[in-house]
C-alpha cells in the first residue's frame, strides 16, 4: 500500500520537479529520508559527482549500493544522521570506485577516535 501511494503521489508531482526529501543542483544531489533514496535509481542523476544522505538508517544506505555503484562519477559521499555504529561497517561504502571523499556526521561512530586513519588507510 505504501507503495502504491508513493506512486501515486510521484504522478501527481510536476514533471521535472524533484520528490520531497531530493535536492538536485545538477552535480549534487541531496536525499533526505529513506524514501528518498529510491531517487538514486533515476538514470536523471547519472553524473551526479557529489551524494548527501541524510536521517536514513544505514542499512538502508548498504542496501541502495548498487544505485550507489551505478553513479560513475560519484566521488564524495556525506552521511547525516545515518547511525552508522561501527568503523567495518564503512568498508561497504569504501568499496565506491571514485570515491576520494567520506563524510560522516551525527551516527555514533563519530565518538571512535580512529575514523579519520581507518578511512584513510581503506581507500
Amino acid at each position: 500500500m505504501l507503495a502504491s501511494r508513493d506512486a501515486a503521489a510521484a504522478a501527481r508531482r510536476p514533471a521535472g520537479r524533484p520528490a520531497p526529501g531530493v535536492a538536485f543542483d545538477g552535480r549534487a544531489l541531496a536525499l533526505a529520508g529513506g524514501g528518498a533514496l529510491q531517487a538514486l535509481r533515476s538514470p536523471s542523476y547519472a553524473a551526479v559527482c557529489e551524494v548527501t544522505l541524510s536521517d536514513v538508517d544505514f542499512r538502508h544506505v548498504v542496501a541502495a549500493m548498487p544505485a550507489l555503484e551505478a553513479l560513475q562519477r560519484l566521488t564524495r559521499l556525506a552521511l547525516h544522521r545515518t547511525r552508522v555504529a561501527s568503523l567495518p561497517a564503512l568498508d561497504t561504502l569504501l568499496r565506491l570506485p571514485r570515491l576520494r571523499e567520506l563524510e560522516v556526521g551525527g551516527s555514533p561512530v563519530n565518538r571512535c577516535a580512529l575514523l579519520r586513519p581507518y578511512v584513510a588507510h581503506r581507500q
